[in-house]
């Protein structure tokens, strides 16, 4: 999702694999996010866990009202070679 920018540092791993995908769609009604990020937790409330930077910013950030959802993308393999080449 685009807006991990918004909820993790510029330095974060997850926003590293992000970039090397190219977004196709996106969808705010999907929730099931809640299940992978935030195992054994389906709403959003002030019970949501705050064990890692993703879950403490995460979950402020949709107490906040924002929204967060689903997004299709396609693995640009210029992008991994390039990440590859740099780690040689």
């Amino acid at each position: 999702m685009p807006e991990l920018d918004l909820v993790l540092p510029s330095d974060s791993k997850i926003l590293k694999f992000k970039s090397l995908f190219d977004i196709e769609s996106i969808d705010y009604n999907k929730t099931w996010y809640m299940g992978w990020i935030f195992p054994g937790y389906s709403e959003i409330n002030d019970n949501l866990p705050e064990n890692t930077t993703l879950h403490r910013n995460l979950k402020k950030y949709l107490l906040l009202g924002n929204k967060f959802g689903i997004a299709k993308g396609c693995l640009n393999l210029e992008r991994v070679y390039r990440v590859l080449e740099e780690r040689n």
